[in-house]
């Protein structure tokens, strides 16, 4: 009610352009969160749950986001994406029910839910520039994290982990560091990114040199 903003953003069906670029390492932990997610029920059977949570970190632009959306495409499932904007409400107080709000939301529904640029709201509790306000913030946003159901996916994203209370770590069951892409994966990405072109293969090898070092959004953008 103080922004008139929307407190998630619901994506369905996600639909990607082209499949995204990652390293063998990133890619196979992507693809054990879907594989477990579509064996559910045989773990169920033999009383286990499919990961229920992950926290993605990384560079801005390094694909954090992109990921949740890949798993939410491959498994059919809506994307939810908590608004950080509309949920930091000016009244600090507000601020808790808020959050509970989209994650009881969320609960109810067979969904992949998104808590992107985590840090603004799972900051370091002993952070003595931090008002108690917030800080008790984290700790309703642990509690709920603790609670969260295997019915769901929970996925973290964050571009400053130094930022994260140390107890935010323990809460999820899978952690997934994305690097700045490689040489190679610059080269496979500017001829994703060119399309097309003929050249395109070409182009790759000389370009790749000027964009050593950059992200793929920054790739893409430039």
């Amino acid at each position: 009610l103080d922004s008139r903003l929307q407190l998630a953003r619901p994506e369905y069906p996600v639909r990607l352009e082209a499949e995204p670029i990652w390293d063998e390492q990133i890619r196979e932990k992507l693809e054990q969160i879907v594989f477990e997610r579509t064996m559910q029920q045989e773990l169920y059977e033999a009383n286990l749950h499919p990961t229920k949570s992950a926290i993605f970190t990384g560079a801005p632009g390094v694909g954090k986001t992109l990921a949740a959306r890949w798993i939410a495409s491959k498994l059919n499932k809506p994307l939810i994406v908590l608004d950080l904007s509309a949920v930091m409400s000016s009244f600090l107080g507000r601020t808790g029910n808020n959050i509970r709000n989209v994650l009881d939301y969320a609960k109810g529904l067979d969904c992949v839910l998104l808590l992107d640029e985590f840090d603004a709201i799972a900051k370091r509790r002993d952070d003595p520039i931090e008002v108690e306000e917030l800080k008790r913030l984290v700790t309703v946003l642990l509690q709920e994290i603790d609670g969260w159901p295997p019915s769901g996916l929970l996925i973290a994203a964050t571009n400053h982990k130094d930022l994260l209370d140390p107890a935010v770590w323990r809460r999820f069951e899978t952690i997934v560091e994305f690097p700045m892409p490689s040489e190679q994966e610059v080269k496979k990405a500017i001829e994703l990114y060119l399309g097309g072109v003929k050249e395109a293969q070409d182009w790759a090898e000389v370009l790749s040199l000027a964009f050593r070092g950059l992200s793929y959004a920054d790739i893409e953008r430039d």
